[in-house]
């Protein structure tokens, strides 16, 4: 630019004053950079997710999964609902929960994208002494 910018024969370096007046210049740029990364940092970090699932599930399981969230994402306020399984479907179809977690349907739903999470075995407890 021909100017210059530091006083570099004094101690500590300071802006000359052609420096200081390209320092205020270039000030918004450099503050609507750093508001513009902010925001490409929070975006996904913000918001809402509503999730349906088996009343268990939403009593004794996802409270933990919840608070582990939060601490990652503080600022997405997540609603937890628990509903039966055709209830799910339903409110997963018409858009108001975010994603279900249910068991499997005998028939696949085509409108619906379903993703196995994991597989479980139901067992049957008795006491000792009972002829099962």
């Amino acid at each position: 630019m021909g100017v210059s910018l530091f006083d570099r024969i004094k101690r500590p370096i300071m802006l000359t004053s052609d420096g200081a007046a390209v320092s205020e210049m270039v000030a918004p740029i450099v503050n609507g950079l750093t508001a513009l990364k902010t925001h490409a940092d929070s975006q996904g970090r913000d918001g809402s997710l509503t999730i349906a699932a088996y009343a268990n599930l939403v009593l004794h399981y996802l409270p933990q999964v919840k608070q582990r969230f939060r601490t990652e994402y503080p600022n997405v306020h997540i609603r937890l609902l628990a509903r039966t399984h055709r209830e799910m479907i339903q409110m997963t179809k018409s858009g108001e929960v975010d994603l279900a977690l249910s068991t499997p349907q005998s028939v696949p739903d085509p409108a619906l994208e379903i993703v196995e999470l994991f597989t479980s075995s139901t067992m049957m407890l008795t006491p000792p002494d009972t002829n099962c």
